[in-house]
Formats: C-alpha cells, sequence, structure tokens
C-alpha cells in the first residue's frame, strides 16, 4: 500500500466502482484502470491499483456481479488491473421495495461536475441529481445520512433510505436494526395448513420456534441461534431487503382462500410494523422466504 491512501479508502473506491458495474450493459468489457479512470480515480499508485482490483474483485462478488477474467488463466499477460474482464451484472439490480422494476436510478448528491459520463448517465436514466442538500440525524452517537440513494423511473417512488426510524419531531433517531425484539413469519391456506416460525431475541443470540397447523407427527424443539446469526437475520430484513420501506398489505381481491402470509416485527417499547398479504407478494417475496426457509419448509 502506499502511504498516500489507507485500506479502508480503497475499500470505499471499490464500493464506488461497484455501482458503475451495476449501471453499466451486461457483458460490457472494461478493467479496473479503466474504470477507476472514468471515476476521477486517477492519482492512484500501482500498489493501490494492486489493492483496489483484489478489493474490487471481492466486492462485485459480494454484489452478485461476476467478473469474468477466464480468457487470461494461465497467462502471463502483464499487470492484474490493466486486465479486461466481463462485466455480468443481471443479478445485481436493485428492485424497488414498492413496485419491483429495476429500471431505478442513483441519487447524485452535492454540486455535480457534469461532463460527458455523467450526461449520459443521467439521459439514460441511470443516475438522478439529488441536490446539495443533505438531511441527517443522529443515532448512537453518530451522525447518519437519511437520505434515499436511488429512484425508480417505473413508480417514480424514492427508496433506499437507511433503516432510521424517526420519531414526528425528528428529534430521536433509532436504527431499525437495534431495536428489533422479535419477528413471527405465518404462511398457509385453507387446504394445506399453516408454518407459524416466531425468532425472539434473547441474551445467547435468539430462540426460533416452529409450529405446524394441523399438527405435526413429531413435536419441533426450540432452536438456540447465535448473536451473530440473529444480526445477520436482522440485517438481512433491513439492509438487503429494505423492509422499512414496504407497503403494508399486499391482497389480490381476485382469488379466493389461497395463501396468505404476515409478518410482524415487534421492537423495543411494544411498538409494532406489521405486513400481510392474501395472494399478493412484495417484490422481495422470494428473497424473505429464504430467510426463513433455513428453519422450515416453505
Amino acid at each position: 500500500m502506499s502511504k498516500k491512501y489507507t485500506k479502508a479508502y480503497i475499500r470505499n473506491i471499490a464500493e464506488d466502482l461497484v455501482e458503475e458495474l451495476r449501471e453499466c450493459e451486461d457483458g460490457t468489457v472494461t478493467n479496473t484502470w479503466e474504470l477507476a479512470k472514468q471515476s476521477v480515480y486517477d492519482d492512484l499508485e500501482n500498489a493501490d491499483f494492486f489493492e483496489l482490483h483484489n478489493a474490487l474483485m471481492r466486492t462485485a462478488k459480494a454484489n452478485k456481479i461476476r467478473l469474468d477474467m477466464s480468457e487470461h488463466e494461465n497467462k502471463a499477460e502483464g499487470l492484474p488491473y490493466h486486465l479486461t474482464f466481463t462485466v455480468h451484472n443481471q443479478k445485481a439490480q436493485i428492485k424497488c421495495p414498492r413496485c419491483g422494476s429495476t429500471d431505478t436510478a442513483r441519487y447524485i448528491y452535492g454540486y455535480p461536475l457534469f461532463n460527458e459520463n455523467m450526461e449520459k448517465k443521467l439521459d439514460e436514466g441511470k443516475w438522478k441529481l439529488g441536490g446539495c442538500c443533505i438531511n441527517a440525524a443522529e443515532v448512537n452517537g453518530q451522525t447518519v445520512d437519511i437520505m434515499p440513494s436511488r429512484h425508480c423511473n417505473a413508480c417514480n417512488k424514492d427508496f433506499g433510505t437507511p433503516p432510521i426510524l424517526l420519531t414526528p419531531k425528528k428529534d430521536l433517531a433509532e436504527d431499525y436494526r437495534d431495536i428489533v425484539e422479535s419477528i413471527g413469519f405465518s404462511i398457509g391456506g385453507y387446504i394445506y395448513g399453516h408454518t407459524d416460525i416466531t425468532i425472539k431475541k434473547n441474551t445467547n443470540g435468539a430462540i426460533v420456534s416452529v409450529d405446524k397447523f394441523p399438527g405435526l407427527l413429531e413435536i419441533t424443539d426450540d432452536l438456540q441461534i447465535t448473536p451473530e446469526k440473529w444480526v445477520k437475520i436482522v440485517d438481512t430484513l433491513y439492509g438487503k431487503l429494505l423492509l422499512h420501506e414496504w407497503k403494508k398489505d399486499y391482497i389480490d381481491y381476485s382469488v379466493l382462500d389461497g395463501t396468505q402470509w404476515e409478518l410482524v416485527i415487534n421492537l423495543t417499547n411494544k411498538r409494532i410494523r406489521h405486513y400481510h398479504g392474501s395472494n399478493a407478494y412484495p417484490p422481495y417475496w422470494n428473497e424473505l422466504k429464504k430467510v426463513f426457509r433455513q428453519f422450515a419448509k416453505l
């Protein structure tokens, strides 16, 4: 590493470049050097580029972006950050939590540096200018940005705010992930019965209880999960599935019986967040079921 930039700063650059990879056409061919140059990170030293290339590969994979460098396997062709890769990003597109569209734009805040790249992204609906005024709130002694990060071009709604709960007077802000006490999920119907899963936080992590109606032939014992697993579940709901931005009701009135579901989040101070549906589902439905499928067959 150079003395100019820290590893943390290099990781931040990689996260920024991943958004560029998310927005480009699937099948685009580029390399780490060109991406950094396009995003005005052109003053890095060689040691920085080595670190950035590795960080970009890791961060892209974590965001479901595959950077295919197979054409360079078993070849001595040069520095890795100069070698091209093919971008496969269809699985990385972010869905609007309101309508499910992946036609969304990333908000760009601050004073814009208008250039050819910015004008192209604005024209394509990949970027949207958010202005220079940034609203923030103090959470756990730290200042947190509470502005939306994306705009849906399909339903014209903003989303991607951090999971922050504000009081009406905005004099108190809490992170939802800090105040969840229990999670209840129920799914079923008249023919197949219901499955109820409850995850309740305790001093050792959380207790998971599973009940099925009609009753099971075997009794299911409660399962103790670790604090790390509890944190991962809550962070998935609010950090990845954007639960705090969902609608409350999903109803298809044209279907009788069928499948009904319910998600109940109990917060501290007896506060409750309730979501339910009948034969209609939120955009992140499959991801939601995956959270609970590790405890019961759904």
